[in-house]
Parts: C-alpha cells; structure tokens; sequence
C-alpha cells in the first residue's frame, strides 16, 4: 500500500495525505507559555558637557568693484 503525498502549503515539503488540517507533526506547543524577554533598561545619559558657542567672527562686506558706490549719508546729495 503507498501513501499518497501532496505538497506543502508553501510548495516545499511533502505532506501525507492523511495528516488532518490544521494539525501539524511538529512537536505540540509547550504548555506553559514562553516568558517574553524583560525589557533592557536604558541608563540614561548624563548630559555631555557642551562648550559655548563659538562666536563666528564676521568680516565687514567687502566692496564689490562692479556694484555703484553706495551713497555716503555724509556726503552731499549729488545732483
């Protein structure tokens, strides 16, 4: 007498025929539930010491050669 065999589920493996639906050959699941893992404390983090602020040193604008001279409030309106 041969058994006739079906593929699995996920198309690898072969299953009996006679294996129920539902049911699986695997080992049953374990009575007691599976712990889960404890949660990992987080220690926290001492604030890291921060220099102040570097003061980013400006350099005057320079005169672009190709711009108009801008008007000096000094000097007198010229006409």
């Amino acid at each position: 007498m041969s058994k006739t065999f079906v593929k699995g589920i996920d198309g690898f493996g072969e299953t009996p025929r006679s294996t129920v639906a539902g049911s699986s050959p695997i080992d049953p699941p374990p009575s007691r539930p599976i712990d889960p893992a404890p949660p990992i404390p987080i220690d926290p983090q001492p604030p890291t010491p921060t220099d102040p602020p570097m003061p980013i040193p400006t350099d005057p604008p320079v005169p672009n050669p190709t711009d108009p001279p801008m008007p000096n409030p000094t000097d007198p309106p010229v006409m």
